[in-house]
């Protein structure tokens, strides 16, 4: 039941597809993570574990993971360090074949419906420029 020999740390690859596509689980890397890598992943079908980010520290280019600003998957997002519940969340999706899928497809809906919209992501943005400047003409 061990998984050593089911972990494979490839480094920077390319084509990076080919290798994400091949991949039961994608393990965020800490403290720097969340980058574009765990979207990919998700679109591909791929569950991504994560580490929340921490919005109530100064911000630290080397330690944050934004990636779930947009989505909340509790299988998939452990307390920031909380190395115990990181490693808990990888061994459920390795234990649950049907779990890891369930999250993956979910993952993949999520991030597809969210990037996936120009009009809508325009429009949201629109908003926020009023937002920005109507507050900013109240003054």
């Amino acid at each position: 039941d061990h998984v050593d020999n089911r972990l494979h740390f490839l480094g920077w690859k390319s084509p990076v597809y080919e290798y994400l596509g091949a991949a039961d689980i994608y393990l965020d890397s800490f403290p720097g993570g969340g980058g574009w890598s765990v979207y990919e992943a998700m679109c591909l079908g791929v569950p991504a574990v994560v580490f929340r980010n921490i919005y109530l520290q100064i911000f630290n280019h080397f330690d944050w993971s934004p990636s779930f600003d947009f989505f909340n998957i509790p299988g998939l997002l452990a307390e920031r360090g909380n190395f115990e519940q990181f490693y808990q969340l990888v061994m459920a999706l390795i234990h649950n074949p049907e779990y890891r899928h369930e999250l993956g497809q979910r993952g993949r809906k999520e991030v597809l419906e969210h990037f996936s919209d120009p009009q809508r992501m325009v429009n949201d943005c629109e908003k926020v420029y009023l937002k920005v400047l109507f507050s900013k003409l109240e003054r």
